[in-house]
């Protein structure tokens, strides 16, 4: 899947096994590290497009630390992890490695991607309180996708039975501004039983919608989706990647 997001781009693609527990023998890391080359040629191999190239990374500690070292070291612009067996936002909110990594990654954006996902670029839903004024830096990873695919970004708030204040309408109107020359609406959806329940009803009304995007600020609503996973469990079936971009400040 993150082949086909950048595949008209020029780009290397880091495959990350992350490790704490040493393999007992010289033998035994060889042999992983082969393995991890053997994937990487694989994908040479069989990806087409000749701008893409592959490199296997063998890195000692947790996921977290390692994903750090890797992104610091090798001047990462995304950070993509799959999942199997379930929906992205069901598998990024059940305590998996998933979620840690998006809570504890700090300076690159995450993207969760579902399992035999199909592929569309149509729409980007962006989902905001308008509460915090995201700046050019932490939107730059969804607007080069959008540029990239000529996708139409759809600005989501959840209306909570209360009109915008002073600084959520500055930050609207600062937010339209940086989405200037990009096709793009803004969109109100009436409050319901959850946020996720919201978002989850719009992407499986909308089927162009190929990404969901929000900036993971404290305080916004990123943390009521987390608290409304544990207390529900995360009912949310949505089968589009999401993509998690830290506050860099």
């Amino acid at each position: 899947m993150s082949f086909t997001f950048l595949k008209r781009e020029e780009c290397i693609f880091y495959l990350l096994h992350a490790y704490i527990i040493l393999p007992s023998s010289p033998d035994n890391r060889d042999n992983y590290k082969q393995k991890l080359e053997e994937l990487a040629d694989k994908l040479d191999t069989r990806n087409h497009s000749p701008q893409h190239k592959f490199k296997g990374l063998f890195v000692f500690g947790s996921l977290s630390n390692a994903l750090e070292e890797t992104i610091l070291t090798y001047k990462i612009d995304y950070v993509f992890i799959g999942t199997k067996g379930s929906t992205a936002m069901r598998e990024m909110f059940m305590g998996s490695n998933t979620f840690r990594t998006i809570k504890t990654v700090d300076s690159c954006p995450v993207m969760v991607v579902p399992n035999n996902l199909t592929f569309s670029t149509d729409e980007i839903m962006f989902a905001t309180e308008f509460t915090d004024n995201p700046d050019d830096y932490e939107l730059t990873p969804m607007l080069d996708i959008a540029r990239i695919w000529n996708s139409t970004i759809i600005v989501v708030h959840i209306e909570n039975r209360k009109e915008l204040n002073a600084g959520q309408l500055k930050n609207k109107e600062r937010l339209e501004q940086r989405l200037k020359g990009l096709s793009h609406r803004f969109q109100e959806v009436k409050e319901a039983v959850s946020v996720t329940k919201a978002l989850h009803r719009l992407a499986n009304e909308n089927k162009k919608v190929g990404l969901i995007a929000m900036v993971r600020h404290k305080h916004s609503f990123f943390v009521e989706i987390s608290r409304e996973s544990v207390v529900k469990k995360m009912a949310f079936k949505a089968e589009v990647p999401l993509l998690v971009i830290p506050n860099i400040n």
